[in-house]
């Protein structure tokens, strides 16, 4: 089992007697490093707390779980209260039960689709955007993510840097997580490329959504 737990639980739950070393936990702010072990062993069982799930990153790492094979077939539980959560994990393991039983949570909801359910707005093109440093095509963008196509292949879980320049004054610089690239071939007055999906990581949604606002292409 793999647990991302918020950072102020981590050392609470590894500190208390008993606690199954066996059992992967994680700090939100160590997400890309949870990344690397699920895809490295697989595990039955990933737990994210309901809160992270609902947040940029969290979103972005579902999607990953969800859409790459690399990932294995983890089954993704939502929780509240990580502690609470692990004693009740302890107390089964102590009466034998299997460690891939149920345990308390919540599955994921079918439906789930993360922040993609955010407003998304075509952009000006007078606005510069770069991705990784590359000067870059924005399809879409939205308080929570971005579509872009790039010159530079991008993998799913790849750490990234976006720059909005529209102008000095205006000018955003963000950090978010690829969750799908796909390359696409040249076109008419286009070269090849790769369009992927960003999700922004920690980012000002309302100083992104007045970004968008602001600078959506007119007649959009």
């Amino acid at each position: 089992m793999v647990m991302i737990a918020a950072d102020v639980d981590v050392s609470t739950l590894q500190a208390q007697p008993g606690f199954d070393r066996d059992i992967l936990v994680f700090a939100e702010t160590d997400s890309l490093k949870a990344m690397e072990a699920i895809a490295a062993r697989k595990p039955h069982m990933v737990v994210i707390t309901r809160s992270f799930v609902d947040s940029s990153r969290g979103a972005a790492i579902v999607n990953h779980l969800r859409t790459d094979p690399s990932f294995g077939q983890a089954e993704i539980r939502l929780i509240e209260e990580p502690i609470e959560y692990m004693s009740l994990v302890a107390r089964r393991s102590k009466k034998g039960l299997p460690p891939n039983s149920a345990v308390p949570g919540h599955p994921l909801p079918d439906d789930y689709r993360g922040t993609r359910l955010a407003d998304r707005f075509v952009i000006d093109r007078e606005v510069e955007v770069k991705l990784d440093g590359d000067q870059s095509r924005l399809i879409d963008l939205s308080p929570t993510g971005a579509q872009l196509v790039s010159g530079s292949s991008m993998r799913p879980g790849q750490r990234v840097r976006l720059s909005l320049a529209p102008n000095k004054d205006d000018a955003m610089r963000l950090v978010a997580m690829v969750a799908w690239a796909a390359f696409e071939p040249a076109s008419a007055g286009r070269g090849a490329g790769y369009r992927v999906g960003i999700h922004f990581m920690d980012a000002d949604a309302k100083k992104l959504n007045s970004f968008c606002q602001k600078y959506r292409a007119p007649g959009t």
